[in-house]
């Protein structure tokens, strides 16, 4: 797999395509059929996981750019 600056994979063991949507806590039933696979991981916390991993992300790239200040203080608005 390529790596680049402008982009970042992320690989979330044991749950598919669906576990990564809010359709997991709506109907685990239907996430499971859609993706033909049944969830290792709860939905719960694979989204606070996905959360997460997308605010991390938004730090970093706030921390490089020159609105880094405000971007920040937005950031901690959304963990809070």
């Amino acid at each position: 797999m390529r790596e680049s600056e402008n982009y970042e994979n992320i690989y979330y063991e044991g749950t598919g395509h669906m576990g990564l949507c809010d359709l997991s806590l709506a109907s685990p039933v239907l996430s499971g059929l859609l993706d033909q696979v049944k969830s290792k991981v709860e939905p719960e916390e694979m989204l606070k996981r996905l959360n997460t991993d997308c605010l991390d992300l938004l730090q970093r790239r706030a921390d490089e750019s020159s609105f880094g200040a405000r971007a920040s203080r937005q950031i901690r608005r959304w963990r809070a």
